[in-house]
């Protein structure tokens, strides 16, 4: 809706439907129907929209996880250790320095992607950084992927922390690279088919909320790896179509037709005939 609001808002009165009439209705009409017709652009609204919610599933995971391992670690610790800390002690995390820590790692992703889309830019043009994009997205799903599994495997505090720090590090990486998808694919209605995709984010997150309130930790984040999984599967697939697209394009387009001026050119050449000198013998042909 606010996106509905700050489109027709932003428009001046006589603009606000279009050169031929065309409402904001219209325009998510006619993003459906564009995105029914083009499969690259199915496969970006799939792959953003299950990679961002799975987000949305870490936003409300890191925190009861690393408070329960924390509790396990001062369960298991001695009774020395106990002593010295105390029980509150013991059992508390830092959120918000854990929190900066993520942030940190965060910020780390981006400067790394940037720093790889530089010295590719230097190296070539936008195909070239399109092909890092598909990469690196399928880099982040694949490590997501594996850093959420951690915590259905180890019940390790450090451990844990150590997977969400890498988590958010491709985290980095993934916003720099969809936005390349974005600009490159998503060319017309940008807007009304960003909208689109939420469509789905939204359907996603509102599904996971639900489940948390009666699903295990481990039953959450596995669902979380089978979305990154399922994300993986669709950067896969949208790579194979890329490439094939442009192994097509990049073809010879054949043997360009002999002008007019070759074909009087070949016709005033003198033709190969069996005569022989001026005596009038014939050469033999072997």
């Amino acid at each position: 809706l606010s996106s509905l609001y700050e489109a027709e808002g932003e428009r001046p009165p006589r603009a606000r439907t279009g050169s031929q009439g065309e409402s904001v209705t219209a325009q998510l009409l006619d993003s459906l129907r564009r995105l029914r017709r083009d499969p690259t652009l199915l496969h970006i609204g799939v792959l953003s929209s299950l990679y961002e919610a799975t987000l949305y599933a870490f936003v409300f995971l890191w925190t009861p996880a690393l408070e329960s391992r924390a509790s396990l670690a001062a369960a298991l610790a001695s009774a020395d250790v106990l002593d010295v800390l105390g029980p509150s002690e013991a059992v508390t995390i830092s959120h918000g320095k854990i929190f900066s820590l993520l942030m940190l790692c965060k910020a780390v992703g981006s400067r790394v992607f940037a720093c790889g889309l530089g010295h590719v830019s230097r190296d070539a043009g936008r195909g070239l950084q399109r092909t890092f994009a598909l990469r690196a997205l399928k880099l982040t799903f694949a490590t997501s992927a594996a850093c959420l599994a951690l915590p259905v495997l180890s019940q390790r505090y450090d451990t844990t922390l150590f997977a969400f720090c890498a988590f958010e590090l491709m985290l980095g990486f993934y916003w720099p690279a969809v936005a390349i998808l974005r600009t490159e694919f998503v060319t017309e209605g940008r807007s009304s088919m960003i909208s689109v995709f939420r469509v789905l984010l939204n359907v996603l997150v509102i599904g996971l909320l639900e489940l948390s309130g009666f699903l295990s930790e481990c039953a959450m984040f596995s669902i979380a790896c089978t979305m990154l999984a399922a994300s993986w599967v669709s950067v896969s697939v949208l790579q194979a179509r890329v490439q094939g697209e442009a192994s097509i394009l990049a073809m010879p387009a054949g043997r360009p037709k002999a002008s007019r001026s070759d074909d009087l050119e070949h016709e005033s050449r003198p033709m190969l005939t069996t005569e022989g000198d001026s005596d009038g013998d014939a050469d033999g042909f072997v």
